[in-house]
């Protein structure tokens, strides 16, 4: 299986446009946006997800990011009495193939095993409206890590944070901690950490920084993960990633 996995689109209908055609061109089965995907989750933008999906005959997959309006997302869930426990589609009357995954949601792409964490933390949440820019939920959760610490072993993990002690991207982000919005946001990768202590991925594909790069994490025992950051619409090529199901599965 081949997957598309495409870094923060922040609710671009253009963005979707491109890659709608990468995805044609590089003929994959299935995309996943790890994050920061809908923000206020437009009709127009949730019809392009659904048209990408019927280009390629396939699904699209998401996590959510610190910029996903979460209370949409959470007065979905509980209108379909969605569980956590499986990808759900959020609009089955006309997205079906649109598929949600939520935080702590262990999912089968074609024998690969693959765990889904949204969430970060907005730096900035101090300059945002309240339920309009920033939602308070943006953040991971003790309940949601200790839902994916359960599901044990992986062999993929799609989030939108990454865990702390990566490299080389975590000398980036200890220059600030400064801030109590910084010692947040290093709670956050904090809890991404323990969950991979677990987890144990052999790949982690990330978004949130606009960045691009390949990188990599230690669990305290010296276990590696190969990280995967990816950048944001408007980027071109470092908003996305191929990823070859065959070569990740252990």
């Amino acid at each position: 299986m081949k997957i598309l996995a495409a870094g923060d689109i922040h609710g671009g209908v253009p963005h979707v446009a491109y890659l709608t055609e990468i995805a044609v061109a590089q003929q994959v089965d299935l995309v996943i946006a790890v994050g920061d995907t809908g923000y206020k989750w437009r009709p127009e933008f949730i019809a392009a997800l659904q048209a990408l999906a019927e280009a390629i005959d396939g699904d699209v997959y998401w996590v959510d990011g610190n910029h996903d309006d979460h209370e949409l997302i959470e007065a979905l869930m509980g209108a379909l009495g969605a569980s956590y426990d499986a990808p759900i589609a959020l609009w089955p009357d006309t997205a079906p193939n649109v598929l949600y995954v939520p935080r702590g949601c262990l999912f089968d792409l074609d024998g690969l095993s693959a765990l889904g964490v949204g969430g970060a933390v907005s730096v900035d949440a101090n300059a945002r409206q309240d339920f309009v820019e920033y939602w308070p939920q943006e953040m991971i959760t003790y309940s949601q890590l200790y839902r994916a610490e359960s599901r044990g072993r992986v062999d993929v993990l799609f989030s939108h944070d990454v865990p702390a002690g990566t490299e080389p991207i975590e000398r980036r982000l200890t220059i600030r901690n400064a801030s109590e919005r910084d010692h947040a946001a290093r709670s956050n990768r904090q809890a991404l950490h323990a969950i991979v202590e677990t987890a144990r991925p052999r790949l982690l594909v990330h978004g949130h920084y606009h960045h691009r790069y390949d990188g990599l994490h230690r669990c305290d025992d010296g276990y590696q993960t190969q990280v995967i950051g990816l950048g944001r619409d408007g980027q071109g090529a470092d908003s996305w990633v191929i990823v070859d199901s065959d070569l990740w599965k252990r």
